[in-house]
């Protein structure tokens, strides 16, 4: 018995049979339920016109345990976007991108685990259109060869990239060649949106992510996964200075930030294991210990505004975990080079406390917590799933701290705490 709710998307062109089908299919599967088509938007602006259709899809899918099939769905979306790119010049690719991922972050809608691609030959939709306009009421630009022209390459990317998990129908297959239960159909949300940003092409878009958490909560293995889809890893950067003088830790925090940085500054799609996030929380957290005060803060977020101009950032993954289960980890650790492991540790209470500001006060989701106890392939699943393509201007996160510093510096004046 199949107990994963199954969500079939069945998209194409117009006139390809996905009505017809759906309909064939609810006959043989009247335990599916058949989710409203979409309402028909009238925006004259391209992104919040896209943005409702897509939020029609929270109550589409909804929540309940049904299986459902969905005669168009965000495959449809985000081809008409892709035409918007490739023939007006209007690309609400990455923001439209977005606004999906931020609506399943929130666990208002879900990915399709089962896709129908439809498709017809063009004087076959031609004919259709000229047969049943009136009924249907379509409108003579998605009939247009080159609008056809440019879904069909949207899907076969799409197609492409998902291979035999695709099923096919084109009117000479039967509907009795297609069962829905067959778990080879199964398409896992990983592998849905690398699909989707691949037919997008936002996934050749210049981006910067960076991994972050403490010593031992999976941030280089994560980077290695993502090395797999296509990103280049930026190894981690290790500079500590244990001085007590402030002024030499000053200058060695400068300098620790300012390579940092530079690894931001690459023309590929980069995952940075460890980020400047650890720069900044050490010297808040070090500000704290040995008593430095706002005078030392105020002189390190001065110089690293300075060295921050025209710099841009995606997202930053933060993974934690319960100290409990990071002080196992440690214990286990065959490698035993984890030499600061001690100062991560008093670390701990004050990086979840800035992360859930950041959280917080940053836009569209670019600071994301993670829960890393969990195997690393579902770690990844999580940040993947999470994933968009936005930028922020890194002079923002550092204004956000400068603003909260005062805040920001107490909490790593105690060293204790929990979740």
């Amino acid at each position: 018995m199949h107990m994963t709710r199954i969500i079939v998307a069945i998209d194409g062109n117009v006139n390809t049979g996905k009505t017809s089908l759906l309909k064939n299919i609810m006959k043989r599967y009247p335990e599916f339920c058949a989710a409203d088509e979409y309402e028909i938007i009238n925006e004259e602006n391209p992104f919040k016109r896209q943005f409702l259709y897509m939020i029609q899809d929270e109550s589409r899918i909804g929540n309940s345990e049904n299986n459902t099939i969905l005669d168009r769905s965000i495959i449809s979306l985000s081809a008409y976007a892709f035409w918007l790119f490739k023939i007006q010049n209007i690309d609400i690719r990455s923001e439209f991108h977005s606004a999906y991922i931020n609506s399943l972050a929130k666990g208002k809608n879900k990915v399709p685990n089962r896709v129908i691609i439809c498709s017809q030959k063009y004087d076959a939709i031609v004919s259709s259109y000229e047969t049943n306009r009136l009924i249907k009421g379509t409108a003579p630009v998605y009939v247009e060869r080159e609008y056809i022209d440019i879904q069909e390459e949207f899907l076969a990317t799409f197609q492409e990239e998902l291979k035999d998990k695709i099923i096919e129908y084109n009117y000479s297959n039967t509907v009795n060649k297609i069962d829905l239960y067959d778990e080879k159909y199964e398409i896992g949300k990983v592998d849905f949106l690398h699909a989707l940003q691949k037919a997008l092409r936002i996934d050749n878009i210049n981006c910067n992510f960076s991994i972050d958490g403490m010593s031992a909560v999976g941030k280089s293995s994560l980077c290695k996964i993502y090395s797999l889809y296509g990103f280049y890893i930026a190894d981690e950067i290790r500079k500590v200075n244990c001085s007590t003088d402030e002024e030499s830790f000053l200058k060695h925090q400068i300098e620790y930030f300012i390579e940092s940085v530079q690894r931001y500054k690459s023309k590929k799609r980069i995952v940075i294991d460890n980020g400047i996030f650890e720069n900044i929380a050490y010297s808040f957290y070090s500000a704290a210990k040995k008593n430095y005060g706002m005078s030392f803060i105020d002189s390190y977020i001065k110089k690293i505004k300075e060295v921050s101009q025209d710099i841009r950032i995606n997202q930053i993954f933060f993974l934690y975990m319960e100290r409990e289960k990071i002080e196992q980890r440690k214990s286990s650790d065959i490698s035993k080079t984890r030499q600061h492991f001690k100062s991560n540790i008093e670390l701990w209470s004050g990086e979840i406390k800035l992360s859930r500001l950041l959280t917080q006060l940053l836009p569209n989701q670019m600071f994301v917590m993670i829960n890393a106890d969990k195997s690393i392939e579902e770690v990844f699943a999580d940040c993947y799933g999470r994933m968009h393509y936005l930028q922020m201007e890194l002079l923002e996160l550092i204004n956000v701290i400068e603003k909260n510093k005062k805040i920001i510096y107490q909490f790593f004046s105690d060293y204790g705490g929990g979740i």
